[in-house]
């Protein structure tokens, strides 16, 4: 834990944070806003306990109106509210866990990944995931793009496109699904309730939890070092309402995905929607998409690297196996435990967002990368090669696979 009356001298820095919420295209001012030094280390100093202007600004070594016109934009968009006259308190749950906090936490996790797999996913089908793949688009090897052959899917339904049942692209699939199934199919529901309480409604109408981790000095095995957007992303292309498609994405160590505050300007999955209808067949006008989606590893040689599927999130939740029974339980003992063990790092008057937020331990972050170690470790996933970690984890639901 930083020591937050020395921050003039050793200032923290957020190097990852997350919205919970249905986000919007405004909230990109505020990750602006947010990555920047001065910002995220008024927010840490009014973490523990609310403080005045003038005691941020002795704390920051900062002229008072500099931090004032700073303060006013945070209580402006949610991320700090006023508690008394003159006082401020951050909103964000800012995770700085001392290291042996943060160790012991990790073990709880590693411990009960072993229990999920073997419950799970040792017993897969894997004819589950070939049924997937004749109504999925999975990624290529750049030597086999030509792959590629018509099926007609059982049941009369209309024709797709699917890729030959390789290797490397199986593999791509079952990392793509296999985490899909932890971050929705582990999901309790009736839990969501609990969270209603702790949303922050932001000046754009929208109601989030903000979440931010800061930079440690010590090995850190389940974040990698400069990512700022971490976990599930979700939202419809490009924010509204009737475009046909949406992108769901988890962000982790296992990519080698690069994500800042700007990651929402990104356009190449509208790129390649576009490019799915044939829309883009002037390659010389259209130049400039197929070079972002290529440098993205969102295309290969002109060939889709990425899962794309024609099937909603429902009907890939339901071909997947049922959870066991016993994952409830399991569920109670991971939040139980890790509470126990880290509530004592979190200022009061988030120790309630903590706890809420632990109710859904299985499909947490840090529980989602402990069980993909866990495959690792067993075999039941391999490595992924370099080109592959470029849109892992990344699936876009549209109306159209391969045009």
């Amino acid at each position: 834990m930083n020591d937050n009356n020395n921050l003039y001298l050793m200032p923290i820095k957020f190097n990852k944070f997350k919205d919970i919420g249905n986000t919007s295209s405004s909230r990109l001012n505020n990750y602006y806003y947010l990555s920047k030094l001065i910002t995220q280390n008024i927010l840490y100093a009014v973490y523990h306990q609310p403080l005045s202007i003038d005691d941020i600004a002795a704390k920051l070594a900062m002229p008072p109106n500099t931090i004032e016109q700073i303060i006013h934009y945070l209580e402006d968009s949610g991320d700090i509210i006023k508690v008394t006259n003159d006082k401020y308190l951050t909103t964000i749950l800012i995770h700085d866990l001392s290291k042996n906090v943060h160790d012991s936490m990790i073990s709880i996790y590693q411990k009960y990944a072993k229990i999920i797999v073997n419950e799970y996913f040792k017993c897969f089908d894997i004819d589950i995931i070939k049924q997937l793949n004749r109504y999925c688009t999975n990624g290529v090897s750049p030597s086999t793009v030509s792959a590629i052959s018509d099926r007609h899917i059982d049941g009369g339904t209309p024709s797709v496109r699917w890729r030959s049942e390789i290797t490397d692209t199986i593999n791509f699939m079952k990392w793509c699904i296999f985490t899909l199934a932890i971050t929705k199919k582990f999901y309790f529901k009736e839990h969501k309730e609990k969270l209603l309480k702790h949303y922050t409604k932001r000046n754009d109408g929208t109601q989030l939890i903000t979440m931010a981790i800061i930079e440690n000095g010590f090995n850190d095995i389940l974040y990698k070092k400069h990512d700022t957007n971490y976990g599930s992303l979700e939202f419809t292309l490009p924010f509204i309402d009737d475009f046909p498609c949406y992108l769901w994405m988890f962000n982790s160590v296992f990519d080698n995905r690069v994500y800042n505050w700007n990651y929402y300007l990104r356009r190449e999955h509208v790129y390649l929607y576009d490019y799915l209808k044939k829309n883009l067949t002037d390659i010389e006008q259209n130049s400039e998409k197929f070079r972002i989606m290529h440098q993205n590893g969102i295309l290969i040689n002109n060939s889709v690297n990425m899962m794309v599927t024609n099937l909603s999130l429902d009907n890939i939740l339901e071909i997947l196996p049922p959870i066991p029974d016993c994952f409830k339980d399991i569920n109670h003992s991971i939040a139980k435990e890790t509470f126990n063990i880290a509530k004592g790092e979190y200022p009061e008057h988030l120790q309630g967002l903590v706890s809420d937020l632990l109710v859904n331990a299985l499909d947490s972050y840090e529980m989602v990368v402990a069980i993909l170690y866990e495959l690792l470790n067993t075999n039941i996933l391999e490595q992924l090669k370099d080109y592959q970690k470029l849109t892992v984890n990344m699936i876009l639901f549209s109306d159209i696979l391969l045009a």
